[in-house]
């Protein structure tokens, strides 16, 4: 077996792809198509730079200057693919020729990267989730602060609702999103509901009781015609449960909640005709 044959790893293949291979790699990186290449990067990243630095001007909200920076990024991204595409053909079907000898290993080896190209590129087409986001993938749940090529950035809370953030950055792949269960809680600045029960003996004034919750709620929360506080009753043996029912933004639910919760029991204890009871 010729000694230039192992060293060029073509050893024990026929005669024909033997030179497709050689071919490529004399001919892999033509130099040309290296400077056109970093003249078109260098050219994108100072597009990119200037029409960030212009758009930002026209608002002070950081969440939306992190959408339209990657906005931006993408579409510099897909001209810079647009530009190279012709420049690199050439190479690219030798490339072509000799993945097909070796593609399966090629595959199993990088397996990853390419799932998490596939699960980025899925993300941008599909959107289950993006920036500003609160979503659940796995163990982990958080607010989304970034999504990258080859992963989602993740501001963990300790909380299902992201109430409470722990202070830890997450990196999840984004090839997870192919196989993980996805739960999106929606954006941190949305309205969602949730429920203050109290239970009250049987005995107690209700109409009082109710008075009281929606005075305290209406005060603490913004009214508006299709979020009014709703309370529910409910008979549990000698209890009444009585369920308020609010809206507020998803991140200052636990703070609006302890702050009802404090009054209201407040109120209640001033009441003598209002008893607290325990559900048995």
């Amino acid at each position: 077996m010729p000694v230039n044959n192992l060293l060029n790893g073509t050893a024990g293949l026929p005669v024909a792809e033997t030179e497709q291979i050689k071919n490529f790699w004399s001919g892999m990186i033509p130099l040309h198509s290296i400077v056109v290449s970093v003249i078109v990067i260098f050219s994108m990243i100072i597009v990119r730079y200037i029409l960030v630095k212009t758009l930002n001007h026209e608002t002070q909200d950081t969440k939306a200057r992190k959408k339209r920076a990657r906005r931006i990024s993408l579409l510099t991204g897909i001209l810079s693919l647009t530009f190279l595409l012709p420049v690199w053909l050439p190479t690219l079907q030798s490339f072509a020729a000799v993945l097909g000898i070796f593609g399966a290993g090629i595959i199993l080896i990088f397996r990853e990267i390419l799932l998490s190209m596939a699960g980025w590129l899925y993300l941008h087409i599909r959107k289950p989730y993006v920036i500003g986001d609160r979503i659940q993938m796995g163990n982990f749940s958080g607010e989304v602060i970034d999504i990258r090529l080859l992963g989602t950035v993740l501001s963990e809370s300790d909380t299902t609702d992201g109430s409470d953030f722990s202070g830890r950055t997450i990196h999840i792949p984004n090839a997870k999103v192919m196989t993980e269960i996805i739960a999106n809680m929606g954006d941190a600045d949305a309205i969602q509901p949730f429920v203050l029960t109290f239970s009250l003996d049987a005995k107690s004034n209700l109409k009082r009781a109710e008075e009281i919750l929606l005075s305290v709620a209406t005060k603490k929360i913004e009214i508006t015609s299709i979020r009014k506080p709703q309370v529910h009753i409910e008979v549990k043996g000698k209890a009444v449960v009585l369920r308020l029912r609010l809206y507020a933004p998803s991140l200052s639910t636990r703070q609006v909640s302890n702050e009802l919760y404090n009054e209201i029991l407040e109120l209640f204890a001033a009441d003598e005709n209002i008893d607290l009871c325990e559900l048995k």
